[in-house]
């Protein structure tokens, strides 16, 4: 039992590592619409739980920004948004940008200004939630 949980922390530990990565490398990519970082990607998670640890690792390294994750996990997809303060005042509602990603997936969801999860039932559908989300984005920002 004592090696298993030691695996367990090593392989927990191992997933945080390659989240900072991903979430480093996404944010130094971010696209700047109006002073605002916007990083609106497709990422591998193996559930709700890393998407939201990654998306937290991005937003934590954008001063004004807001950060939309998609992944696929078990033939759905997963969404999740968050924003920073200052993204906020300029206009910013993860909730809903979230709301349009997801329903252009057959699903649905919501949530605040600053954090909101959502999922969606078709997968094939990714590539049209992300640009649904991308023109959300450029609507609540005024470009």
């Amino acid at each position: 039992m004592a090696e298993i949980k030691a695996l367990e922390k090593e392989l927990a530990n191992m997933q945080e590592q390659k989240s900072a990565g991903l979430a480093e490398e996404l944010a130094g990519k971010a696209d700047v619409i109006n002073g605002v970082s916007v990083v609106v990607a497709a990422v591998d998670a193996a559930d709700s739980d890393a998407l939201r640890t990654t998306a937290d690792q991005i937003r934590d390294r954008l001063a004004a920004g807001i950060v939309l994750l998609a992944a696929e996990t078990d033939g759905k997809l997963i969404f999740t948004a968050m924003a920073t303060a200052d993204a906020i005042a300029k206009g910013i509602h993860s909730g809903n940008i979230i709301r349009e990603a997801a329903k252009a997936a057959g699903g649905g969801g919501g949530g605040r200004p600053d954090m909101a999860q959502a999922g969606g039932k078709d997968v094939s559908k990714l590539a049209d939630a992300l640009n649904a989300a991308r023109n959300t984005i450029k609507s609540q920002l005024g470009a």
